[in-house]
């Protein structure tokens, strides 16, 4: 009995490869954290970015295609992740002569279409986006990790802040002198919508630019001298952290046909937020989910894995964590900026604080910090506990109906997110820190996790 209370009391202080700490936990509080918010408010963006103003001339063809009420259904609904309802939903779509753009794996790790972006012919070199919720309220979705364990959590908004998202690179890339191309964005009123929600009033329509795919992006790159390679990639981290652009896959930023360098979609995956102050005090920041540095450790991350051997290291003879063939110039940049990156340091001002306080601040943070780590590892266990039994009964599940199994499944679900949103608003802010020795620690920050 006592081994298992001192395991879980060096669980609590210390954690293991995949669990926070109390030291995670209490040196995050002496990390930088930036909270960003809209300089306006978002119905002015929508006045200052309605399509009726820039371009008049499609709005006949608007209101064609989106009057029918199945149609507005869909933009006016949140965007689905239950397959029955992307299949019904793309169904639609294709019967009124959609094509659906995007895609998604189903349960059969199969790529299937997606309604996220969508086209019409009689809406020419124009590419449709629903705005509306991210993330439905019975669902917990998983976004964009890094190596330290941090995970963005997407906000209800965000598929309406792509535009802002847009202004802001393009305002970094313009002061940074980094050339990059963004397709234009506008928000459409859906016809005949009186909603007052944005989310189930409007969409957004972006302009078809000339691009690679992502796979003829990569061959590009592949193309491209050592020095190419390496100034193309230090552009790409910049951006990144210098506006929290962590969405960073191939998926979104492309190269055009002249080799520029393209960003084609701007959503912020819970980096924006709606204008107003971040609250002074670690222990009320709940809820503030993104930060401009962890936006860019995630993003950076992301980057690079797109261009890191991992799951095709057998197959191409190379070590799980070697760059791709031909990309190795541009995978060594974006280490060199990730092994340089200081937001995990601590910052002067909390040193000061610290100082100043008498101690008085780093005592609160720690009684802080243990309680959290406490929660933590009870909510970890809980967790695995349920997922462990559903496993157990998983075979006796896949031989009774369809709709039973179904059922099962959201039951499952419906315990499982409850702790998942728990567990994600304690452990939100606090990255896993290198916890091995010095001559180890650079490999463990850049290994995926």
């Amino acid at each position: 009995m006592l081994t298992y209370n001192l395991h879980i009391l060096y669980l609590i202080l210390w954690g293991d490869s995949m669990t926070l700490s109390f030291s995670d936990i209490f040196f995050a509080n002496f990390q930088k954290k930036t909270y960003c918010y809209l300089d306006e408010p978002l119905h002015e963006w929508i006045e200052a970015f309605d399509q009726k103003q820039h371009h008049p001339e499609i709005t006949d063809q608007i209101t064609r295609l989106f009057c029918e009420s199945e149609v507005s259904k869909i933009l006016e609904s949140p965007i689905a992740y239950d397959e029955d309802t992307i299949q019904e939903n793309v169904r639609i779509l294709e019967k009124k002569g959609f094509r659906c753009l995007s895609r998604r794996q189903n349960r059969h790790h199969k790529n299937v279409p997606h309604y996220s972006a969508f086209e019409h012919p009689s809406l020419d070199g124009w590419v449709i986006k629903p705005c509306g919720k991210r993330v439905p309220d019975s669902t917990f979705v998983f976004g964009p990790t890094n190596q330290f364990m941090e995970m963005a959590y997407f906000s209800d908004d965000d598929s309406l802040y792509r535009i802002p998202m847009r202004q802001i690179i393009q305002k970094i890339a313009k002061s940074e002198n980094i050339p990059v191309i963004l397709p234009q964005k506008y928000y459409v009123k859906i016809p005949f919508s009186n909603n007052e929600d944005p989310k189930k009033s409007y969409f957004i329509i972006a302009k078809k630019i000339d691009i690679l795919g992502a796979d003829e992006s990569i061959r590009a790159i592949k193309e491209m001298s050592s020095s190419q390679q390496s100034t193309l990639a230090f552009q790409i981290c910049r951006l990144i952290q210098s506006t929290g652009f962590l969405d960073a896959s191939m998926a979104n930023i492309r190269l055009t046909r002249d080799g520029n360098l393209a960003i084609i979609d701007t959503e912020p995956a819970g980096f924006l937020r709606q204008s107003g102050t971040a609250p002074l005090l670690p222990w009320m920041r709940y809820g503030h989910h993104g930060t401009l540095e962890k936006s860019g450790r995630i993003g950076l991350h992301r980057l690079r894995n797109e261009f890191t051997a991992g799951s095709r290291a057998r197959q191409l003879g190379v070590k799980f964590d070697d760059a791709l063939p031909g990309l190795e110039a541009f995978k060594e940049m974006c280490d060199e900026i990730i092994l340089k990156d200081e937001t995990l340091k601590p910052t002067l001002l909390s040193k000061t604080i610290s100082v100043f306080s008498l101690g008085l601040f780093p005592l609160i943070w720690a009684i802080q910090s243990f309680i959290k780590s406490i929660l933590l590892n009870w909510l970890y266990n809980k967790h695995e506990l349920i997922q462990q039994k559903y496993q157990e009964r998983s075979i006796y599940y896949s031989h009774l109906n369809y709709s039973i199994q179904k059922e099962k499944e959201k039951k499952y679900r419906r315990k499982t997110n409850l702790i998942l949103r728990l567990i994600h608003m304690l452990q939100d802010g606090v990255p896993k820190l290198p916890t091995k020795s010095k001559e180890s620690s650079k490999d463990q920050r850049l290994v995926e996790c």
